[in-house]
Parts: C-alpha cells; structure tokens; sequence
C-alpha cells in the first residue's frame, strides 16, 4: 500500500527541495562568462579628446543592440565621457568633425554625419570616418576590438583596454592597443582626399570608397585569398598601414589589425592615446600626387554647348556638354590606355567644391553635375592614375553652363 502524504507537508517538502536544488546549482558550480553576461554585467568605454578641435562622438550597436547614450555627445578638447554597455555588446564608436548643431540637436558634421542629428539614435556615422569596433564577449568568452580605416580615415582613435586579463609576452594583439595617433589627412594621397569649400582635407578615403571596384573593395571575384594590395593600380593601403601598423587599412587586414581581451574595459582616445599632440604623418609607401603634369590645356568651343580639347601628349581627351538646364555632361577618354580610376573635381562659381568618381565604360569615364544654375562659370579638373602614379590635371579649364 502507498504512503500518501498530507497535501499541505507535501507542498512544504517540494518547496523544500525545489531551493536546495537552486542553491546546489547557485554555488556548488561556478558561472561561466556568457552566464554572467546573461545576470546583467556590464562594461564601461570611458572616451577622451586629446586633439585640438572638438570631436561629436558617434555609437551605433550591432542589430539587436541599443547605441548607448542616443548614439552621440559633444566632445570639446581635453574632455573625457564615458558609457556603460551591456557584457555581450556590439557595435561601433566614431569621430565627427567640424559640426554645428542647434539646440535641438539638429545640423550637421563635415566628416562621419549620422543623419544630420547630434544623437545618432543607432544609424551609422557617413563615409569616410575612423572606426573602433567591438564584439564583447564573444568566442571563448573572449572580447575582439580594432579599428578600422576600410571605410575610410578622419580622425586619429586608439583603444586601450582597462583591466581584463593578463598580456602574454610576444603577443601585441592579446591586451594591446589598437590603431595610433597619426594624423593621415595631411599627407593623403591626392585621389583620396576629401576636401571641404575651403580646400581643407577633412579626411582621407579609402580606395574602395574613392574607386568602388571589386579589386579595391575585396568583392566580387576577390576574396580573403586574391585580393592583395601590392596587386592593386595603385597600393593605397600601404599608406594607411605603413602610418598605422595596427589598424586595419583594407577588407582583409585582420592578422595583424584584429585585438582580443577578456573582461575587460576599455579607454578609447581621439587623438594620440596619452595626449599631447600626433604622430606625424607617413611620407612614403604610395606614389605621390604630381603637381601639373598637364598644362596649357587650351579648349576651344566646337558647339554651341560643348567643348572638346586633347592635351599635347596625347593621352586623354575630354568633353563638356550641355545635360539640359544648369547641368553638364563631363567625358573623360584614354587615348589607348585605361586608367586606375578617374575622379573629377568640379565649382561652380561662387560655390562648393565638388569631387566625384566619374563611372567608366566602353573606354570612356563619364560623369554629370546638375543644380550649376545657368550661364555659371564652372571649373573643373581631373585626378587619375597611369602606370602606377597619380596625376592631377590641376585647373584645366572654366566653362560656362547653358
């Protein structure tokens, strides 16, 4: 015959068991990291601004993570901010540069724009702009940080971790600190260069951004195996590894751009990492912009609308024709060759200072500018590469819009 328990004893008996079941597991067996994670850990980034111009901060987490404080904050010179992230977080910190906002937090920044807002709010900061990426808690446990310039350079950014776990001697990347405080706009090469209206380089893109080709992207047919810089036109990314070794300077930089850690915090500077000024920026590793190699360019109208010259060497052609009302049609043409990339600078005048890259196809790199207003005297230029350098026409020619 089976015992029955009074119902009330054994309600009191499995309630019992049920907490001394949770207290074994609570304390006889030590949590792991992802279960610490899971309890609500947190982790803290502390930022400092060791330039000379104020820095609007910008965060962005990865799907399914919330960008800490709105996603943005204001940084004068010498000022320090911090934010608390959760122990599994992910996503991505940036400078903006030369912003104005009202006191709605409504305007908008030369360099690393999320929208024209001052909270970011989880959108991502514009191209070209200077990255710091995180993945905490990750494989292992363990935390993966860089920074990363395949987007493009505008201020310098160092991550350092605070705490954590222990180096290891001869591994830079384990508890290190990723990117440096090199300054790569003054000494970008001349195609790269973004420029506001008054000719000040606000930052340096990549040469994916500048190109957009599967050879400098690391797309289409190139991958982890075939897409090699030294392969490339021109090997833009020597300039951006050779100013900072520890940062990423192409799609596929990861074995000597990507850092770990464990448990730790971390400090994340604009700017060199201890203050007091950059680095002074690298001066070799990709040919050099050659200052008016083309000159006396003189075009002579052969339309109504247009304008056609070919330069005493022979080597490009280019025409300016009428695209309606204020806009015109920019040709550039090889005469036998094909250039690494062409990208032309254009102004209105009285206006902003334009640069695109023109879009090649059937030997030919094409590109049309609209709003130029009519009878608007426009400038213009041309950068390309040939053999391996880069050429500027400097200011070839003005022609007025119909």
């Amino acid at each position: 015959m089976k015992r029955i328990l009074n119902p009330v004893r054994a309600g009191a008996v499995t309630l019992i068991l049920i907490f001394l079941t949770i207290a074994f597991w609570q304390f006889a067996i030590p949590p792991s990291s992802s279960a610490r994670a899971d309890a609500g850990g947190t982790r803290t980034f502390s930022f400092v601004n060791n330039t000379a111009e104020t820095i609007w901060a910008g965060a962005a987490g990865n799907a399914g993570f919330p960008a800490p404080s709105g996603g943005g904050w204001e940084m004068p010179p010498g000022s320090t901010f911090s934010v608390t992230v959760s122990n599994g977080w992910q996503g991505r910190f940036w400078g903006r540069t030369y912003c104005s906002f009202n006191g709605g937090g409504t305007g908008s920044c030369e360099t690393g724009d999320c929208g024209h807002v001052l909270k970011c709010n989880g959108a991502n900061g514009a191209t070209p702009a200077s990255l710091a990426e995180f993945t905490l808690n990750g494989a292992n446990g363990q935390d993966f940080y860089d920074v990363s310039y395949v987007d493009g350079f505008n201020v310098p950014i160092t991550i350092s971790p605070v705490g954590g776990a222990s180096p290891r001697a001869g591994d830079r990347y384990w508890c290190g600190v990723a990117g440096c405080g090199t300054d790569l706009n003054p000494g970008c090469p001349g195609a790269l260069r973004v420029m506001d209206s008054g000719g000040r380089i606000v930052a340096c893109n990549s040469a994916c951004n500048a190109f957009h080709s599967d050879q400098y992207c690391c797309t289409g047919p190139y991958n982890a195996t075939n897409c090699k810089p030294t392969t490339w036109p021109v090997n833009y990314a020597a300039y951006f590894k050779s100013g900072c070794p520890d940062a990423y300077s192409y799609a596929y930089d990861d074995a000597t751009s990507t850092f770990s850690d464990k448990d730790a915090n971390y400090r994340i500077s604009f700017g060199p990492p201890s203050g007091g000024g950059g680095v002074a920026p690298p001066t070799g590793g990709v040919p050099s912009t050659v200052a008016k190699p083309y000159v006396g360019m003189a075009f002579a109208e052969t339309g109504a609308n247009s304008a056609t010259a070919k330069v005493t060497s022979g080597r490009f052609q280019v025409q300016v024709s009428s695209a309606g009302s204020g806009a015109l049609r920019f040709t550039f043409t090889p005469d036998g060759w094909s250039p690494g990339g062409v990208t032309l600078r254009y102004a209105a005048l009285g206006g902003a200072k334009h640069e695109v890259q023109m879009g090649g196809g059937n030997g030919s790199w094409q590109y049309t500018a609209s709003n130029l207003g009519r009878k608007v005297p426009v400038a213009y230029w041309f950068l390309f590469q040939q053999d391996g350098v880069q050429y500027s026409t400097d200011s070839c020619a003005t022609w007025t819009s119909p």
